[in-house]
């Protein structure tokens, strides 16, 4: 099925991928067009429930990812779509509550699934051809009212693939120590640490924008949850901001806080940089919502932290089968067909 989408772009920059020396940490081998070459290789054949690549543990907030579906050529940019599993109970039962009910209620509705069959939602993520970038990136891609981007997901899948999948580097041989030895061939293999993490890109000028023009704020703006989770030393950042306008809270708050909000605060630089860099340490923004602050005279506008990360939003023509799932080799044209456009929105003009 042919289709027009909006297509939700955030970019992502490879801070390591490969395997490292253990004592230098010096890069070693397996580059990233390596690594997609391997995956893509590895899946080749495979039913859907034999490519997870590992196991979360039971008290971790992980949920079992499968790859979908992959393209992948070589000198071309590529996408990979992964299956995220939606936790369900003993009975492979999905429970759905009736939210105008009163608390307490038993007014539930459950979703039941054939053997074999695993919830879950699809992520997308659009790897960009490496050799013509002196950057290396990829990006996650949202369609429709979809929230999660899956990047977290994404790295724990591709670090474990590096750890114990990889077609071409993970040997079935250990050291004396039981680790594993990796290397391109048996002659040369060796302990090394396997890694892949990535950082969400972050567009320096605007957030120094802000910084720069830090005693016209009159006024910061919040909106959706702030987690009491994220803290700055041992007072949580919602804490924090609500004492500095005199909104005390009880030190201790276990729930989210739902903050959809604006109040006259003129942060000093101190407090400015706190908000900053709580912001920036999340692995993704969507953790504590987003912070915005309003200039003196500019009541009507926002300048959102968020406005300085490189995303942006474009419409696209892709294929979707039966189920609504953007085909991976659909997608991966789609956004080279529009690259160019992509990148003016998400590095010259942000957004908004």
């Amino acid at each position: 099925m042919r289709t027009k989408e909006t297509a939700k772009i955030q970019f992502h920059s490879i801070q390591e991928c490969g395997y490292y020396e253990p004592q230098t940490d010096k890069f070693s081998f397996c580059n990233v067009e390596n690594m997609l070459r391997g995956l893509y290789y590895w899946t080749r054949g495979k039913k859907i429930a034999f490519t997870e690549t590992f196991y979360p543990r039971e008290d971790s907030n992980q949920s079992r990812i499968f790859c979908y579906d992959i393209h992948y050529a070589s000198n071309e940019d590529s996408v990979i779509t992964t299956w995220n599993a939606t936790p369900t109970d003993n009975e492979g039962q999905i429970a759905a509550i009736n939210v105008d009910a009163t608390l307490g209620t038993d007014d539930l509705e459950t979703s039941e699934f054939s053997e074999g069959y695993i919830p879950g939602y699809e992520t997308y993520f659009w790897f960009l051809n490496v050799h013509n970038r002196r950057k290396k990136l990829f990006a996650t891609i949202r369609f429709g009212s979809r929230t999660q981007n899956g990047r977290d997901g994404l790295c724990s899948y591709l670090q474990a693939f590096l750890e114990c999948h990889h077609p071409n580097y993970v040997f079935d041989a250990r050291d004396s120590k039981g680790r594993f030895l990796y290397g391109k061939d048996n002659d040369t293999a060796g302990v090394y640490t396997p890694r892949f993490s990535s950082q969400t890109i972050r567009l320096p000028g605007k957030m120094e924008e802000i910084r720069a023009n830090r005693n016209k704020i009159v006024k910061v703006a919040r909106k959706t949850e702030i987690r009491p989770i994220t803290k700055l030393g041992d007072r949580a950042l919602w804490q924090k901001i609500l004492d500095s306008v005199f909104l005390p809270e009880p030190s201790v708050k276990e729930e989210q806080v739902r903050l959809d909000m604006k109040f006259s605060f003129t942060p000093n630089a101190d407090q400015l940089e706190e908000m900053i860099t709580a912001w920036e340490r999340a692995k993704d923004s969507t953790m504590i919502g987003d912070i915005g602050v309003i200039y003196r005279g500019e009541s009507n506008k926002i300048h959102w932290f968020s406005s300085c990360l490189a995303k942006g939003e474009i419409e696209v023509v892709v294929d979707k089968n039966k189920q609504g799932i953007v085909r991976a080799e659909s997608l991966a044209q789609a956004l080279f067909d529009k690259k160019n456009e992509i990148f003016a929105k998400a590095y010259e003009k942000g957004f908004d």
